[in-house]
């Protein structure tokens, strides 16, 4: 029977990539809604 430890290897990249893109999205929102509230704070 074959070996299929490159799967272990590419599932575990596929959710380090997953949670990588999550992390990136969830800072720009946080960094645009900071600078939202600076603006509105300047009306």
């Amino acid at each position: 029977m074959k070996s299929y430890w490159f799967l272990f290897w590419a599932y575990n990249v596929i959710w380090l990539a997953i949670a990588g893109f999550m992390l990136l999205a969830f800072l720009r929102v946080r960094r645009a809604d900071r600078r939202i509230d600076g603006l509105e704070r300047e009306i």
